[in-house]
């Protein structure tokens, strides 16, 4: 995770001079996931969502967001929200 986080940290706050595709590099956890305040307020801005369980709510938020973070060049993300992994629970 120290690596994750190095990496994120480097990633993430950088902005290019010229039009480029925007990043869609975020953070999107489940209300219940505790995480260390210290840590996520570091984050650059709009870096994290929190996922209410709800799909339909959950599936807007996501295409929203990656759909304003890259500037419309991605409408929706491409990930499944199907059921919580035993890992998570």
């Amino acid at each position: 995770m120290l690596i994750s986080h190095w990496a994120a940290r480097q990633l993430l706050p950088r902005r290019r001079p010229y039009r480029a595709p925007a990043s869609a590099v975020g953070l999107w956890t489940k209300a219940s996931l505790p995480l260390h305040e210290a840590w996520v307020s570091r984050l650059p801005t709009d870096t994290r969502g929190v996922l209410s369980g709800d799909r339909t709510a959950d599936r807007s938020a996501l295409d929203a967001w990656v759909e304003k973070r890259t500037g419309g060049l991605i409408r929706s993300m491409p990930t499944l929200l199907d059921r919580t992994p035993n890992w998570c629970s």
